[in-house]
């Protein structure tokens, strides 16, 4: 049903392989088996948040996975691009971790080679 592409940055780094790894085992294991289970089955509305005040052609949201958010932005029908993995302490995502993920999206798009 849907694909996911880990955001590597312009060093050759795949970055959210390197935020998932931080995460205790056991939580890992399940932000992955949720991943599983989004990409096989689909999503719901209270497990995926589109962002609002982004260009119309770039759809950037996050999948919610418990206290964990991965951010993300759909490339097309489906393929989502992982860009960044946080705990989420607020209501409100905060500026600085959508910023984080709109900066690796442009470093992605700037590195994309041309078909």
């Amino acid at each position: 049903m849907f694909h996911f592409e880990d955001y590597v940055d312009h060093r050759g780094v795949n970055v959210i392989e390197e935020e998932l790894s931080a995460l205790p085992d056991n939580l890992l294991g399940t932000l992955l088996r949720k991943l599983d289970a989004i990409s096989e089955h689909g999503f719901t509305r209270k497990s995926y948040t589109l962002f609002k005040g982004y260009p119309a052609n770039i759809q950037m949201g996050e999948f919610i996975l418990g206290d964990y958010r991965v951010l993300n932005c759909r490339l097309n029908e489906t393929t989502f691009l992982l860009l960044h993995v946080f705990k989420k302490r607020t209501n409100e995502t905060p500026p600085k971790e959508k910023a984080i993920a709109w900066n690796r999206l442009m470093d992605y798009l700037s590195n994309q080679k041309p078909l």
